[in-house]
């Protein structure tokens, strides 16, 4: 009698797992057949579900020029893709190009949208969290551009005079010495930091709101506080020794149009005074390894960007294509620009790029392309407020006067400073 209850057990138990299985199979088979009869179009949409690209698109940014860093050329980048937007540009309400730096941002014209608000600040601004969301559009993004800081600081070198600094207190106190201006400052850079506008040790983290007046007592774990406050606080921070592979991360990450992100090169210009490119490799090792021991904090910054930077291009689906397109477009357009063609506009079709974009470059866009950043900022001012004050570029070395002035004053300020030390 058990035997004959437990097998009843056992065939019911079997039936139902049965059943089980065949419906089971059957809810499969129907699924597959939905999706097997669904429409290309809707299968694509539920694939995808990402915003359309027009959605992504970044219209509102703030970016951090860092010196010597490109920073001329993305600044023209930068005004010439948000003028073409209808952006409302911070400018600044004088004859200067700079809103204000070393301060924060104060004397620049009043926005004209109802929010007053801006939606790209790209010139020269001392970076600050409290003022840039305050004036900011809400929901702006924060881009800035580091290089490698021994790089940077030999074109900051050249750029801004050091070597006369050098020389010229060199020359003050009668100082004989068989070494360059540039070796001279790598020996003992602290000798001249007092006699600078702009600052040699640390500058771009200074440009990014670091506090010098701590330089001294700061210690290791404020440098990595401060670094890694930075990379929380921006969205993107480029890499001018990648100049291109920036662009195209640029690119990517702001859903931006190819015409937005080709640039001309500004300010590239051979090194003076000081003949480093072609010395021998070991003497450039250990000039870098005395900039390591003056500038640590740029050097942290650098490599916690630069190994971002690299995850990021790594996250791209066919990066490698798609730099090689941008490349090839670049460089068609750069020809089209520079050269004196009687073709009123270069046509770029979607076959002719990886995006697959169509676009005309017209003479207008390559008079905007060939602007420096202080006539892009005067022929704004011109155009949305109805005037603008002329000012002549920083170039000491095309202005004998100029450069006459400024070894005054850093004759004046060595006389000050040393009757003070007395």
């Amino acid at each position: 009698m058990k035997k004959t209850m437990l097998s009843r057990v056992y065939f019911a138990l079997l039936c139902c797992c049965l059943l089980f299985i065949l419906n089971l199979s059957n809810y499969t088979r129907s699924l597959r057949l939905a999706a097997e009869n669904e429409s290309p179009a809707s299968v694509h949409d539920k694939e995808v579900d990402r915003p359309t690209l027009q959605k992504c698109k970044v219209n509102a940014f703030a970016f951090v020029k860092n010196h010597k860093c490109g920073t001329m050329t993305l600044t023209t980048m930068f005004l010439r893709s948000a003028e073409e937007k209808g952006l409302e540009i911070a400018l600044p309400n004088s004859s200067s190009w700079k809103l204000d730096w070393p301060n924060p941002v104060r004397n620049v014209h009043p926005s004209r949208k109802p929010s007053q608000k801006y939606d790209a600040l790209v010139l020269h601004a001392m970076y600050d969290r409290v003022t840039w969301d305050r004036i900011m559009e809400p929901g702006y993004k924060r881009i800035s551009i580091l290089r490698s800081p021994f790089e940077q600081f030999k074109s900051f070198f050249n750029f801004f005079f050091v070597y006369y600094i050098v020389k010229w207190k060199r020359d003050l106190q009668n100082q004989k010495t068989d070494l360059s201006e540039f070796d001279e400052f790598l020996a003992n850079p602290s000798r001249y930091v007092n006699y600078m506008y702009i600052p040699s040790k640390n500058v771009q983290a200074f440009n990014f709101g670091f506090n010098r007046s701590i330089e001294e007592t700061r210690d290791e774990l404020f440098e990595d506080n401060f670094v890694e406050k930075i990379h929380k606080e921006f969205d993107l921070m480029l890499i001018t020794d990648y100049m291109n592979e920036s662009m195209v991360l640029l690119k990517e990450e702001f859903c931006w149009d190819l015409p937005d992100v080709l640039f001309s090169m500004k300010n590239d210009r051979p090194y003076r005074n000081f003949r480093d490119k072609n010395v021998a490799h070991q003497l450039e090792i250990e000039r870098e390894e005395k900039y390591k021991k003056w500038a640590t904090l740029d050097y942290k910054l650098f490599n916690k960007f630069n190994k971002t930077f690299w995850l990021k291009v790594r996250s791209i689906k066919n990066f490698e294509e798609k730099l090689e397109s941008y490349q090839s477009i670049l460089n068609r357009v750069s020809l089209f620009c520079r050269k004196n063609t009687k073709s009123s506009a270069l046509t770029i079709s979607e076959s002719e790029n990886y995006w697959k974009e169509s676009f005309q470059i017209d003479k207008v866009f390559c008079s905007r392309w060939k602007l420096k950043t202080y006539e892009y900022v005067q022929l704004l001012q011109e155009k949305r407020y109805g005037h603008s004050e002329k000012r002549d570029p920083d170039n000491f070395l095309r202005n004998p006067k100029m450069m006459e002035e400024f070894r005054i004053g850093i004759q004046k300020n060595m006389q000050i400073l040393q009757k003070k030390s007395l």
